[in-house]
């Protein structure tokens, strides 16, 4: 069987072109290789169930879990794990609301919703300013977990 070629597409454009209907989803929790936030004690009590969902080509997945880490640590926020949850086929990615890689979930929903779901093995575009990247800021990243807290 020939390997997948991954391609970078807006997530709207994807949904546009697959014609893919846009309807919210009751996911499962998903908890693979969940790595600990070790900091200091946290005024935040509520736990949060972050996962990461990225693909095995993905080369911004481990960054962004270093962003979302150091926006929790920055929040107050030592109770929360990430999780990483690679997705290996389409099927995996039809299971949970994957906007492409990688795609942020708090409690089981796109930390930056979009109408771009899809079951492609894709690299995701965020905003970044004026500008696009394969990743969040930082600071959006701060900001969208500090309105979940």
């Amino acid at each position: 069987m020939a390997k997948p070629t991954y391609r970078a597409f807006e997530p709207t454009m994807l949904a546009i072109m697959a014609n893919i209907p846009m309807t919210p989803i009751s996911i499962p929790k998903i908890r693979p290789r969940a790595i600990p936030l070790i900091g200091p004690a946290s005024a935040h009590t509520d736990l949060m169930d972050i996962s990461v969902l990225h693909i095995e080509d993905c080369p911004n997945w481990a960054e962004t879990g270093s962003r979302i880490r150091t926006a929790l640590k920055d929040l107050g926020v030592s109770n929360t794990e990430v999780s990483f949850v690679e997705l290996r086929t389409p099927e995996d990615a039809s299971q949970v609301p994957f906007a492409g890689s990688p795609t942020i979930l708090v409690d089981g929903t796109d930390l930056f919703p979009s109408d771009g779901r899809t079951t492609d093995l894709a690299c995701r575009i965020y905003r970044a300013g004026a500008h696009f990247a394969g990743i969040p800021l930082q600071g959006d990243i701060e900001d969208a977990l500090r309105r979940r807290l």
